[in-house]
């Protein structure tokens, strides 16, 4: 019973931090607000997030795990690494465009990529990344050392994020398509990967990704918290 109860206290702590994103925006908003809308202390609350950072880097990290999931899912990965790669990185970035709790998330909150967090699910959210682009190259003859590898992954991150911040604040005049395109051509063709193979992939992923219904897919964490 009482696992029972710390973990609803703990979905109830997220839920109510949703709430208050789209009623406020998360800057707006402190460990109080929340404390005090999931009816309980603000002690207890730091025995599940060791502060108001780390709720939202639970929210975008669940959230990258999910995509990561329905990826594989769809496609997997030892299957066709690129293709589902991409399917991963379109959906997340569609959820980031189209949903605005995600959209507060990502431009007020610090993304997990940026400020890598201790723990999110046991999973560390760079390293993954930078295995899927490391599997990527080798599927295609392409061969870096590690720190090369390192500062593709860090690069690769920081122009996704440039572009999709500016795309989401309405900086940046650009489609969903258009934007994609942009950031994983630097992705794949800066190491030699053939720009036909991966404009094919992307379109195929693309395409799959705008079939997915997102109000039900991002519904789903709340059975997952």
């Amino acid at each position: 019973m009482a696992y029972k109860k710390s973990i609803e206290t703990r979905r109830k702590i997220l839920n109510v931090t949703k709430e208050l994103v789209l009623e406020k925006g998360w800057k707006d908003i402190s460990v109080r607000d929340i404390a005090e809308r999931a009816g309980v202390k603000n002690p207890l609350l730091y025995y599940y997030f060791k502060n108001k950072q780390g709720i939202a880097d639970h929210l975008l990290g669940s959230l990258i795990l999910r995509t990561l999931d329905y990826a594989e899912y769809r496609v997997p990965f030892k299957e066709d690494c690129m293709l589902s790669h991409f399917v991963y990185v379109s959906l997340y970035y569609r959820i980031l465009v189209e949903q605005e709790l995600y959209q507060t998330l990502y431009l007020e909150s610090v993304h997990p990529f940026e400020n890598p967090v201790d723990d999110i699910d046991d999973y560390d959210l760079n390293y993954m990344v930078t295995k899927q682009f490391n599997e990527i190259l080798k599927n295609y003859g392409v061969d870096l050392e590690p720190q090369l590898l390192q500062a593709y992954t860090i690069s690769a991150f920081a122009i996704g994020t440039s572009i999709f911040r500016s795309l989401v604040s309405g900086h940046l005049d650009m489609s969903f398509r258009e934007a994609l395109f942009f950031i994983t051509r630097f992705w794949i063709i800066s190491v030699g990967i053939d720009e036909k193979i991966f404009e094919e992939k992307l379109a195929q992923a693309i395409d799959m990704v705008m079939e997915v219904d997102l109000d039900e897919f991002v519904k789903s964490d709340d059975d997952d918290e």
